[in-house]
């Protein structure tokens, strides 16, 4: 019986405990939508179902509507709570009138009289005499002037008065927020990392040196310079805010070498007679004291084979001036394209450290035997000088969410400086990524055009194809050219290809997707498109997103439908 007993007892115990877990659901009327309403239910939530005492459970909402309308300058709202079921309340409310804000008094004092920077963060809240007591403004506003000073490097920065002054009888309200800055610190001792690989590299790139001022900008573009070289696997450079004297701030520079050798691997398949493509990137970051690296890429498919292989120096610095020697090996074999290219080639590469642009200026040496449609077998060598501009932006690592890539490429080649042709071939492409909350857009552009009085002797691997999971969806690689009389592709002189396409995710790891692709190669301007449409999904697998695309293709000959499956960033 004792044994029973207990049971009931603890049985009992648990069920009211659950039932005190429930919570009330509260239903607002006559409180002002938007973020007044959203903060009295941020209040409310959570509240239990009250067994009993209603009178007191109606005292405690209707403080916690007060102080919920407070922060937006309600301080007389009728509150009148209403129980329709022990879960379920009713909130009448009756705003009253909105306290406005009297003229503000919002200063910061600086030893150099340099308020500049403080003023436009205060201008930007605009919290002026006349508009609505907002608490959240207010709290930001101080917010973002601590944050202001930390970035510019007044460590000392704090508020000597910070308070609203509310005054019921005229119905308004002010706002005191007095600060003093201190002194603005400058970069003291820069401690380098035990490591004597890496000291002349991080000494060539440093943007800020001891006795410049603070600045968080310098200090994300040394940190940003270090990862752009490539030889660092991690890198913080950091103010060690607790060890500063004399209004100097040291700063200590910590780096973790690459591995030895760092690969990435990648890969596609298509439904077309492309087949399976791989392709394997290595790289070694430091070959030898002076900073030199090395890399090579194989790509193969059923179709093409290509090797290349480059070493590079750095110059002014490792991560934007930088020397490099390339040789390639290029084999294609495609029903209407035979060729076999060998490649030796030198750049410069340079950027200025306030400019988004890289400048790539090239030498190239080709030797290329190839043979197009019926055209008879050629050997063709070329002496190509050119130049490259080109701009890579991103965020959000594998899965990035934003970003954009533009190249324009401009090459040469004359019959009286070891050319066979005289030729003018000039390449643009864009990449854009752009999210709006969960929506994903991407468009992609291509346009190419050449010019040359003997396009026939022009080699195949420089003419314009198009077509494949890359270019227009829906259609065989490189299936897209001007054909000669008996329907076989010949490459075109002009290129121009559009794309969009949009994503939203359907799980945490899955987004489904639709594409338009369109675009033409021809030998003259303006030529009827080819167009390719359809569906896909993204992974976002471990080590990046795999995507499989179902596109629908059509052209003035036929229709045409492809599955592409690839691996790798959008962009």
């Amino acid at each position: 019986m004792k044994v029973f007993r207990r049971l009931f007892i603890t049985s009992w115990l648990c069920f009211s405990s659950l039932a005190w877990a429930q919570t009330v659901s509260f239903e607002l009327q006559g409180a002002p939508q938007g973020p007044v309403a959203d903060n009295i239910r941020a209040y409310l939530q959570g509240m239990d179902v009250p067994l009993s005492g209603y009178s007191r459970f109606s005292d405690q909402v209707k403080k916690a509507c007060q102080q919920a309308m407070q922060v937006y300058g309600y301080y007389e709202p009728l509150i009148e709570p209403e129980r329709i079921k022990d879960d379920q309340w009713r909130v009448k409310i009756t705003p009253g009138a909105q306290v406005l804000l009297a003229e503000p008094q919002i200063r910061v004092t600086t030893p150099d009289l340099k308020q500049s920077a403080f003023t436009s963060v205060i201008k930007e809240f605009n919290l002026r005499a006349g508009k609505p007591l907002n608490q959240v403004q207010y709290e930001k506003l101080k917010t973002a002037l601590q944050t202001r000073a930390l970035t510019l490097g007044y460590f000392d920065f704090q508020f000597s008065q910070s308070e609203i002054r509310v005054n019921l009888s005229e119905q308004s309200a002010q706002i005191i927020l007095l600060a003093e800055s201190g002194p603005r610190y400058r970069i003291g001792e820069i401690r380098m990392p035990e490591d004597e690989i890496a000291l002349e590299l991080i000494g060539s790139l440093q943007p800020l040196h001891s006795g410049d001022v603070y600045s968080v900008e310098k200090l994300a573009e040394f940190n940003n310079l270090l990862r752009e070289t490539g030889y660092f696997q991690r890198v913080l450079v950091r103010p060690i805010v607790a060890e500063a004297k004399n209004a100097h701030v040291p700063l200590e520079v910590n780096v973790t070498h690459k591995p030895r050798d760092n690969f990435d691997v990648g890969g596609g398949v298509s439904s077309d007679d492309e087949g399976p493509r791989f392709r394997l990137k290595w790289r070694r970051p430091w070959v030898n004291p002076f900073g030199h690296s090395m890399g090579a890429e194989i790509f193969a498919s059923q179709k093409e084979q290509n090797l290349a292989v480059d070493y590079r120096l750095p110059l002014e610095d490792a991560a934007k001036n930088y020397a490099s020697f390339q040789f390639g090996y290029q084999v294609l074999h495609e029903e209407d394209t035979v060729l076999d290219k060998f490649t030796l080639g030198a750049q410069r590469h340079w950027q200025p450290l306030d400019a988004d642009w890289q400048r790539i200026a090239f030498l190239r040496l080709e030797r290329e035997t190839f043979s197009q449609a019926n055209e008879p077998e050629q050997v063709s060598n070329l002496l190509i000088p050119g130049l490259t501009l080109s701009r890579y932006r991103h965020r959000g690592g594998l899965d990035m969410d934003w970003g954009d890539r533009q190249t324009l490429t401009v090459e040469l080649a004359a019959d009286d400086v070891y050319s066979d042709i005289n030729m003018l071939r000039i390449t643009a492409n864009s990449r854009w990524l752009r999210s709006i909350d969960e929506h994903r857009f991407v468009w992609r552009f291509e346009a190419g055009a050449i010019a040359t009085n003997e396009f026939d002797q022009v080699p195949s691997s420089l003419r314009f194809f198009a077509g494949g999971d890359q270019s227009v969806r829906g259609f065989r690689y490189r299936s897209l050219s001007p054909t000669d009389a008996q329907g076989d592709l010949t490459g075109g002189r002009y290129l121009a290809v559009a794309s969009v396409e949009y994503s939203y995710p359907v799980t945490d790891s899955w987004r489904a997707a639709v594409f338009v692709d369109a675009g033409s190669v021809s030998n003259k301007f303006a030529a009827d498109p080819a167009i390719g449409a359809g569906i896909g999904a993204i992974w976002l697998s471990p080590v990046g997103p795999v995507r499989v695309y179902l596109g629908r293709g059509k052209n003035d000959i036929d229709t045409y439908t492809r599955l592409h499956i690839t691996m790798g960033p959008a962009l």
